[in-house]
């Protein structure tokens, strides 16, 4: 089973709340340093991933883009400045959305076709920007997770890819990450936090689990999660905390363990090989 790997490349300051876009020159840029652990990794085993862009990081280090997009990993867009959906007006959204796609498009001189939200914050109160996604000439969205969070989630939506009809009458194939269903509930499997937090051992259970059940999984990691070194900021809250510092000297063998022991591709050519994309 060909699961789908990918990366969101935003710096360890762009996802802490408390840091506006106004102050993020402010901050030590670490975010090559990362990227230096994870791509070695990735050639040594052959593997491609989709690599969800900032256009924050597209503008500011044009070089790390090309860098990725010459290795012949897969370039979506993450938006431009990492703000919550549903705290932008359809219209912000709009322009966010546009100059992320035309800042990373004229570095790589290449389509781009998939997009994540920040934080995974397309829910009830933000689908609408469903619609502005594929009428932007997107073709795949991966921003809805079915589970519930105070800060995302949809934990009725399906834990799988599905189409999802616009109002241009003109499918969105939605890729959520990957979750498995337990005592009633979706646990998620194999992103970020979770994917430091929980054992191993879980975390291969869980993706054989889906994999066993006839679905690719999807996998979301961050450069700044393979970090323990980075900047230590006092958080508001003791979750917050929790949520950006944890358990962050396991990633890189956790990743290791997981490239060995499961077949990975870019998102594109996981749909592509369902048959849902032709491009």
């Amino acid at each position: 089973m060909l699961n789908a790997l990918s990366f969101d490349i935003e710096d360890w300051y762009h996802s802490i709340g408390s840091i506006s876009f106004e102050e993020w020159d402010r901050y030590e840029d670490r975010l090559t340093l990362n990227l230096n652990k994870i791509l070695p990794v990735l050639d040594e085993y052959n593997l491609k991933a989709t690599f969800f862009i900032l256009g924050y990081i597209a503008r500011k280090t044009p070089e790390v883009v090309r860098m990725i997009h010459q290795s012949g990993h897969e370039i979506a867009v993450h938006g431009y400045n990492h703000k919550l959906l549903y705290q932008q007006t359809p219209d912000e959204f709009r322009e966010d959305l546009k100059r992320a796609i035309g800042v990373i498009e004229e570095l790589i001189q290449d389509r781009v076709i998939g997009y994540r939200a920040p934080y995974w914050s397309i829910n009830k109160q933000s689908y609408w920007a469903l619609d502005i996604i594929r009428q932007e000439g997107l073709l795949y969205d991966s921003s809805i997770y079915p589970i519930k969070t105070h800060l995302y989630g949809m934990p009725s939506s399906s834990r799988f890819p599905y189409r999802i009809g616009t109002t241009a009458d003109n499918p969105l194939i939605e890729f959520p990450p990957s979750t498995i269903r337990l005592c009633g509930s979706n646990l998620p499997m194999g992103s970020g936090f979770y994917f430091r937090a929980f054992p191993y051992q879980l975390t291969k259970w869980g993706l054989n689990r889906i994999n066993n059940e006839g679905h690719p999984a999807l996998i979301c990691l961050h450069p700044p999660e393979f970090d323990p070194m980075k900047p230590k900021l006092k958080m508001r809250t003791f979750g917050g905390y929790i949520l950006h510092y944890y358990n962050l000297s396991t990633t890189l063998k956790k990743f290791n363990w997981l490239v060995q022991g499961f077949k990975f591709g870019t998102i594109r050519e996981v749909l592509s090989g369902m048959g849902w994309l032709i491009c």
